[in-house]
């Protein structure tokens, strides 16, 4: 299945001469939609680039016929973190080349609240700061802590690295070796662009440190 992105937002008119007797088009809908049987090669690609020009097309993966809306949903998906900025903006995205990336964002409710309790020391900071350490962050865990790949990454001095390096063991303590806590950040961090500064009040979550409250606590029932 593709999923259609039309220029404008305007949904395109089905041109029968140029698309295939075996596709099934759907495109005069708030989600134009096709569905092409088998691989989709290069030359029915180009064809379908042709017959809906000025259309962004994301291709779910070829999966059988009681998967084909799984693999639209997925398509789907591409293109909204395509819009957010996640991906890039490309004419063509192809949803299988970013499996993982889906799945970090399928649900943007937990990812923003995963952020929020992992990167909370930081609330305090401004959004400059948050953004500088956050990006060395997560160069490092790319890296594997190596300074001088994570200052050529951020195009700065290694004495910036390791200076920054030290406000992170500052600010995280323990969890930088806690490989748990460490998944978890590469999860957050690659989980797109959620904004910072974090979406609750930090005194919202924290006790005062003059009143001796205990941090709140929340259940589901």
């Amino acid at each position: 299945p593709v999923a259609v992105c039309p220029a404008g937002g305007v949904a395109p008119a089905r041109r029968h001469a140029g698309l295939d007797a075996d596709v099934l088009a759907e495109l005069d809908t708030a989600d134009p939609k096709l569905v092409v049987p088998g691989e989709l090669s290069g030359a029915r690609l180009a064809a379908l680039q042709v017959a809906l020009p000025d259309c962004r097309l994301s291709i779910g993966p070829c999966v059988p016929l009681a998967s084909v809306a799984d693999s639209l949903r997925w398509a789907r998906n591409a293109l909204q973190l395509a819009e957010r900025g996640v991906l890039a903006a490309r004419p063509v995205l192809r949803a299988e080349e970013h499996l993982a990336t889906l799945l970090v964002n399928s649900d943007t409710g937990l990812v923003g609240t995963l952020r929020h309790r992992l990167f909370a020391p930081l609330a305090d900071m401004t959004g400059k700061q948050q953004e500088r350490l956050l990006e060395t962050l997560r160069a490092w865990l790319d890296s594997q802590g190596n300074v001088v790949e994570i200052a050529e990454r951020l195009g700065v001095h290694p004495q910036t690295v390791r200076y920054r390096m030290r406000q992170l063991q500052a600010t995280f303590g323990e969890s930088l070796r806690d490989p748990s806590a460490r998944f978890e950040m590469e999860l957050a961090l690659r989980a797109g662009a959620a904004p910072l500064p974090l979406r609750y009040p930090v005194s919202d979550l924290l006790p005062s440190p003059r009143s001796g409250g205990s941090r709140p606590q929340w259940t589901s029932s």
